[in-house]
């Protein structure tokens, strides 16, 4: 097994001299891990958790390690939590407190005393009943790859071997170890797993764990690859616009597996795979269908898909006669005042030009809301800002964005798209009040 051990450390090119921290727990595989680095001259360091859950054994668990590192001669790091009372604050499964708790802890001491790597005793085992597990929950690729043998300063360095093989080299040289007697108990998905699944699916094929943890090789090779072809692909696909990213559809339906491709560009966002699934169905409905995540929505627009962060804002703001500037998080907006006879209009949606005389200051700036009504320029009448939107085709999930300019409660202007007739240029106006937005 030394021999598989420097194999594994060449093929993921892990120098042996570097400074390595195992992660102990008194259990097989981290004995066996141990002994192997001992066996093959590696100088290593080794760290323990007490989780303090399994009373005076968890305590004897400790005391074996502190006594073996005695025996190996190096240097141990303990620590001890209060994990039930801390799973209990967080919110969270036992199992799922310990095992941030233990990572949080065993990078703190990697950093602290400048160790390159901490190893676990992860083996070909736990691969097979992490993907087993996986997909009972519901999997997309990345859930079946299993465990990586190396993430970032995390390495498993036994996955190479099964666990009846470790075992094997453990009573063969008459190792001591520790058996948590947790993990004999069927009360927990792993266990149900690591006792009742996997023996009968070794009934099956006796190399079964070999077999999984081969399968989930070739899956991660294919993740690197599909990676590598979205990387090509994204920039043909996804633009930018201010805090907007939109998806060009057309190109997204030329695309073999876009489904799986759109999904990887929403997942960040928040969106699931059956989200992604209804909105691939829903490109060829009637624009404007909305779908949403914790914080942002996605709008099925005409030609692209467009995602934005949910609205969160809620402010006012005040424009006041004297002032020739206002910034918000969204728009910037320089204000003056011109004579009629030294202005000429200039056609722009970045520029608002209106007569001053029938501006009631101070001027708010808000966002539309809906019952929101003005007087389209070049429209008689009046118009609800929800119609004029439609009629302009201002894509759903931007509408919130949109800001109105507002005086005495009378809209003066949707900014970037229209002012109202009522506060227009007219040859009787003697000042006008222009507004440039950036």
């Amino acid at each position: 097994m030394v021999e598989k051990l420097f194999s594994f450390f060449k093929s993921n090119n892990i120098a042996n001299k570097a400074n390595f921290l195992v992660a102990i727990s008194g259990g097989v595989d981290s004995v066996v891990l141990s002994y192997l680095l001992k066996e093959a001259a590696i100088d290593f360091a080794l760290a323990h958790c007490n989780f303090n859950l399994r009373g005076k054994e968890a305590n004897a668990d400790q005391a074996f390690v502190e006594k073996l590192a005695y025996e190996f001669g190096v240097k141990i790091y303990t620590t001890s939590f209060d994990t039930e009372q801390i799973a209990k604050s967080r919110g969270v499964s036992i199992q799922m407190a310990a095992r941030a708790l233990r990572y949080s802890w065993f990078e703190k001491i990697r950093k602290e005393f400048s160790y390159d790597y901490i190893f676990t005793g992860h083996h070909k085992g736990d691969v097979a009943e992490t993907i087993l597990f996986n997909l009972t929950k519901g999997t997309g690729i990345e859930g079946l790859h299993g465990i990586k043998p190396v993430v970032g300063h995390l390495v498993r360095p036994l996955l190479f071997a099964t666990r009846t093989q470790i075992i094997k080299y453990a009573t063969s040289r008459k190792l001591a170890w520790r058996e948590d007697s947790s993990n004999e108990a069927v009360k927990y998905s792993r266990n149900k797993i690591r006792h009742l699944v996997l023996p009968v699916l070794e009934e099956i094929n006796p190399k079964a764990q070999e077999s999984i943890y081969n399968a989930s090789q070739r899956v991660l090779e294919a993740e690197v690859f599909l990676k590598h072809a979205l990387e090509l692909v994204l920039p043909l696909l996804v633009k930018k616009r201010q805090e907007d990213v939109l998806v060009d559809l057309k190109t997204l339906e030329a695309i073999p597996g876009n489904t799986y491709v759109l999904y990887k560009i929403l997942k960040p966002f928040g969106f699931t795979y059956l989200q992604t699934q209804a909105i691939i169905s829903s490109i060829h409905g009637l624009p404007g269908k909305l779908f949403y995540s914790a914080s942002y929505v996605a709008n099925l627009d005409r030609s692209h898909l467009i995602v934005s962060p949910l609205s969160q804002e809620n402010v006012i703001y005040t424009l006041n006669e004297s002032q020739n500037s206002l910034k918000t998080n969204t728009l910037e907006i320089s204000c003056k005042t011109i004579a009629n006879k030294q202005y000429t209009i200039v056609p722009s949606p970045k520029i608002v030009a209106l007569d001053k005389d029938k501006l009631k200051f101070p001027l708010v700036l808000r966002h539309w809301k809906q019952g929101d009504v003005f007087y389209p320029l070049g429209m008689k009448g009046k118009k609800k800002l929800s119609d004029f939107m439609i009629d302009a085709k201002i894509p759903v999930n931007l509408k919130g964005k949109l800001w109105v300019l507002v005086s005495q409660n009378e809209i003066v202007a949707l900014l970037n798209y229209r002012i109202s007739d009522r506060f227009k240029i007219t040859e009787a106006t003697k000042r006008i009040y222009e507004l440039t937005l950036k």
